[in-house]
């Protein structure tokens, strides 16, 4: 800036001579003032933000500005997406590491829910539009559409058949308990038979008695059983 005062004051036959200089020493400025102030920083280094002092110079970065920071700390600024120096507010190009220059790239994020609804919508209009021109786009949707109907009608079948398999199962095993509480009826019945063919078989042996009662005699079968009885044998 004092440069083109001077130039400003002084004679027009050195006008000439003085815009060459000016123009090639306007792109170096802010370069070697950045550098002039790295070389007149003092021994120890503190960081301007956290204020954590002696810090090493492996720890320290400055900016363009010639102000120095600690890394955490810039990275932090930078996230904020802060791209002007916390001390002198001036636009950050590049901040300097062990005497090697970082340019500084910030890529701004819009996180606008309604950008965001925009941007859906406009992917879904686009998306629309490319299903309804695009017949080969068509054929897979509906390939796909039909695969989810096969998909879902089969997994309903499965369950149907399970569910059918379980109804069955639990039929089969109902009918095996009752057959068998049949067979153990059947046990029972069964001795109950052979009991009364032990006490027929017992009635059939006996002896012929003949019995008179005044008027008539008869000759009668009784059983070993009352045979028994009536001679207390």
């Amino acid at each position: 800036m004092n440069n083109k005062i001077i130039n400003e004051t002084t004679d027009k036959t050195s006008d000439e001579t003085t815009d060459k200089t000016s123009d090639e020493t306007t792109d170096k400025t802010s370069d070697e003032a950045g550098d002039k102030s790295i070389k007149e920083s003092k021994d120890q280094y503190t960081c301007t933000i956290c204020m954590k002092e002696d810090l090493n110079k492996d720890e320290i970065y400055y900016t363009n500005c010639g102000h120095e920071f600690c890394k955490p700390c810039l990275d932090d600024w930078f996230k904020r997406g802060n791209q002007s120096c916390p001390l002198c507010r001036s636009e950050i190009k590049y901040y300097k590491h062990n005497d090697e220059k970082y340019k500084l790239i910030i890529h701004k994020v819009e996180n606008d829910e309604r950008g965001q609804e925009r941007v859906n919508q406009l992917h879904h209009i686009n998306l629309n539009d490319l299903i309804n021109r695009n017949l080969a786009v068509r054929n897979i949707v509906k390939a796909n559409i039909r695969l989810r109907f096969y998909g879902f009608s089969m997994t309903f079948l499965l369950f149907y058949m399970i569910n059918n398999y379980l109804y069955e199962l639990q039929n089969i095993n109902d009918l095996n308990n009752e057959l068998k509480i049949c067979n153990i009826n059947n046990t029972h019945l069964q001795d109950s038979l052979n009991t009364c063919e032990s006490n027929n078989h017992y009635l059939s042996i006996g002896y012929y008695v003949s019995m008179f009662n005044g008027e008539l005699s008869r000759r009668c079968f009784y059983p070993l059983k009352f045979y028994n009885i009536c001679f207390n044998k």
